[in-house]
């Protein structure tokens, strides 16, 4: 009986200190490429941050690494943001911010249906602004022409 508890208790320990260190390697390697963005270099993001389990809690700076790789010019790094603000939105519905910035990432990358998904998404309940409820409105439009044009 002994033993069991103790190989229990071990097995416990280990769980938990992957978990520990998971965490930490994610927060550095996000620390990295948001140092390499904020320098001006252009491999951020050749990090394979997007893998790790950062957890809920780094929601926030998940969000600036898909942020600030949304910056960059090629298609690729653009497709790796689009992938790490839906990871965001998985984690946090409530990130409009993100949310928003993914609708203009999927429609430069021609990805028409999930521009449209996230639209209606910030359309419900949506925006008080006048402005800002037409201008989604009008992407939504866009959206559904170019959809129907791709579905010819």
């Amino acid at each position: 009986m002994e033993v069991l508890a103790a190989v229990l208790v071990l097995g416990v320990g280990v769980h938990f200190l992957h978990a520990f260190q998971v965490s930490r390697s994610a927060r550095g390697l996000l620390e990295q490429a948001i140092e390499a963005e904020n320098a001006g270099k252009k491999d951020v993001g050749k990090k394979d941050v997007g893998k790790k389990d950062v957890g809920k809690k780094d929601v926030d700076a998940l969000a600036r690494f898909a942020l600030a790789l949304d910056k960059k010019k090629s298609d690729r790094d653009r497709f790796r943001a689009l992938q790490v603000m839906q990871q965001v939105l998985r984690l946090d519905e409530s990130r409009n911010d993100v949310r928003r910035r993914l609708v203009d990432t999927a429609i430069y990358l021609k990805r028409y249906q999930d521009a449209a998904e996230q639209i209606e998404k910030l359309l419900n309940p949506g925006p008080e602004d006048v402005e800002s409820r037409a201008e989604l409105e009008e992407l939504l439009t866009r959206c559904h022409e170019a959809i129907k044009r791709l579905n010819r």
